[in-house]
Order: structure tokens, then sequence, then C-alpha cells
């Protein structure tokens, strides 16, 4: 199993328990790992969905067991080409995507 930064809709259905095979994963990976990688544009995004369902459980439970991953200067401009050329090949994405793209790869060394 390898490490992976959680997006904001794996981290829904992790914290509903919406999707039996996610949360069976999700407590696999949480075994090997003792955490949760987050970035903080999932965390924004994330608080925001509990807010407007005025979900106070939601948002306690996002501070234990998360490591959340900040966006430098290095995440921004690969999220920002990252954007780019999928506007340019006529993919248009959630404007947030690219920064959770760009902290993954970050993190795999893969950029």
């Amino acid at each position: 199993m390898r490490q992976v930064v959680l997006d904001t809709d794996t981290l829904s259905y992790k914290t509903s328990n919406q999707y039996s095979e996610v949360s069976e994963t999700a407590q696999q990976y949480y075994r090997v790992f003792r955490y949760f990688s987050v970035t903080s544009i999932t965390v924004c995004e994330a608080v925001q969905g509990f807010a407007n369902n005025r979900d106070t459980v939601g948002v306690a439970e996002l501070a234990e067991g998360f490591e959340v991953l900040g966006l430098g200067a290095d995440e921004a401009i690969l999220a920002a080409q990252i954007f780019a050329e999928l506007r340019i090949a006529g993919r248009e994405i959630w404007p947030m995507d690219p920064f959770n793209a760009a902290s993954q790869l970050s993190i795999s060394g893969h950029w």
C-alpha cells in the first residue's frame, strides 16, 4: 500500500461511510500509516460542506488523525500548469482539483 492524499470526494465518502469499500480501504490504510493526508484545499472544501450541513462532528473529526499538507510555490506552479493544460485540451475541471493533484504529485515524487 502506498501513501496517498485524499481528495475531497474520497474524504467525504470516508467520513460518511457511504460506500463500504471506501470505508474498508480507509481502515486498512489507517492501520498502516496511522493518519490520512489531505491538502489545505480539501480541508477548506470539507469544512464548508460540514458547515453548510451544520455538522460539527465532521469538523471535529478532521482535526484528529489527519496530516494537512500546505501548498507551497512549487505546488501552486504545478497546479497552474495542470489547469492550463486541461483547459487547452478542452477539459474543464473544478478549479481546486489541480491543487490536490499537485500535492499528490509532490508527495509521490512524480513531477
